[in-house]
């Protein structure tokens, strides 16, 4: 519900103090983070630049300054990317590809982070990687919440502090 995938049935829903249905998504979207699909065989350093803008394209005639191209090569390298900025997103391997997403989520500093299933798709080692780099990112990176939405608690990072349990969506 907080990326508008879902509305709710009954009720109301606010993200950082704003209001579903009374804020404008484009600006909400740059405080948690971008969502949409992607449809272009992007290099990894325009999907990650795709964050930054909120968009699923690289906006025509518009070109990053140098503190955020730095902050693409260090968002690459946190996430194991760095020799891949070059290579196009089709290429890029089911455990390769979440993590160039995640790298994407974190252009914009989203007040939460948002990830949603990121461990679907890799292998068991793809998924452990993913698992510990995500791990990795809370101790060094990002000192504000982060939401995880898994069907496997295995896939929780080690330093997880609270989890809920939903069930019939209760």
């Amino acid at each position: 519900m907080a990326l508008r995938d879902l509305r709710p049935r009954r009720g109301t829903v606010e993200v950082l103090g704003k209001r579903l249905g009374r804020v404008d998504m484009r600006r909400l979207r740059s405080h948690v983070g971008p969502r949409h699909p992607l449809r272009s065989p992007l290099m990894v350093r325009d999907v990650v630049l795709t964050g930054l803008m909120t968009s699923v394209e690289r906006v025509p005639r518009w070109s990053p300054t140098h503190d955020e191209t730095a902050a693409v090569e260090g968002l690459g390298g946190l996430r194991g990317l760095g020799g891949l900025r070059e290579a196009r997103r089709p290429v890029l391997s089911r455990g390769q590809r979440p993590r160039a997403l995640i790298a994407r989520s974190l252009m914009p500093s989203p007040q939460p982070l948002l990830l949603d299933e990121p461990a679907t798709g890799p292998d068991a080692a793809g998924r452990e990687q993913l698992i510990d780099r995500l791990e990795v990112l809370g101790l060094t990176r990002f000192e504000r919440a982060s939401v995880l939405v898994t069907h496997h608690l295995e896939e929780l990072p080690p330093g997880t502090t609270r989890a809920m349990l939903l069930r019939d969506g209760r």
